[in-house]
């Protein structure tokens, strides 16, 4: 019997894949010439399709808890925060695939930076493209073009630690560049999974042998107007920055 389940657990887990695959590419030849069609403002495109992807992976993660492969525990508070954040930087510590669709899915108007290479992905690659910020472009690009996405009104959803391992991990202190020059509040979110679920270098076979448990807080919201210090160096306010970060996800 535990067998069978392990393996319709992960059977459930290939079709999500392939569901969630499949339908971004969907929604890329349909949606996006649509948006092209009818709505000539880029900003404007830009923003009715982050929606357009937030409800799409919001329905995706129904179809995961539907399917018994996850459920997601979060306060009715902190739901409410997520959902109503304006030009927020929403970090948070990176425990499996798909961290990111549950939090784009719960926060309002979010972009995320993303590996470069995934926008090579041809079944994501245009959602990445268009509702997205890849990080393999030059550091000084990135941060102004986070910045101009928190100035838009958007939230932007970062994983500073940059993995999915389980090992500990150095904080990069690109957000805290990011908070420097945009000045917008740092909301600190902390993601437990139990068990372990689709960590770095696992695929769809990892679906382990119950519902996993996605535990998901609010831990602090951090004003960067009130951390950075103008008489003191870019590097020491992104080094103050970024252990406040460090000290909060790492606090019980």
């Amino acid at each position: 019997m535990k067998k069978a389940f392990i393996y319709l657990r992960k059977l459930g887990t290939l079709l999500c894949f392939i569901i969630f695959g499949f339908g971004s590419l969907a929604i890329s030849v349909t949606v996006l010439p649509c948006l092209w069609l009818f709505f000539r403002n880029a900003t404007q495109r830009r923003l009715l399709f982050t929606r357009i992807v937030r409800l799409s992976w919001c329905f995706f993660r129904k179809i995961m808890e539907a399917l018994w492969l996850i459920k997601i525990q979060i306060s009715p508070k902190d739901i409410l925060t997520l959902s109503s954040a304006t030009s927020t930087i929403v970090v948070a510590n990176h425990t499996s695939l798909i961290d990111v669709i549950i939090l784009v899915s719960l926060t309002k108007d979010a972009t995320c930076i993303t590996k470069g290479r995934l926008f090579q992905n041809p079944l994501i690659r245009y959602i990445l493209a268009n509702a997205f910020i890849g990080n393999d472009g030059d550091p000084i690009e990135l941060i102004n073009h986070a910045t101009t996405a928190l100035k838009s009104g958007y939230n932007l959803i970062i994983f500073p630690v940059g993995t999915r391992s389980q090992g500990e991990a150095m904080l990069r202190r690109g957000t805290a560049y990011i908070a420097m020059e945009s000045l917008c509040d740092i909301l600190v979110l902390r993601i437990d999974a139990d068990p372990p679920h689709l960590r770095k270098g696992k695929g769809w076979r990892d679906a382990g042998e119950k519902r996993v448990v996605y535990n998901i807080n609010i831990k602090a919201v951090l004003r960067a107007q009130k951390i950075v210090e103008s008489e003191k160096s870019r590097n020491i306010n992104a080094r103050i920055i970024t252990r406040r970060i460090k000290e909060t996800l790492d606090s019980i």
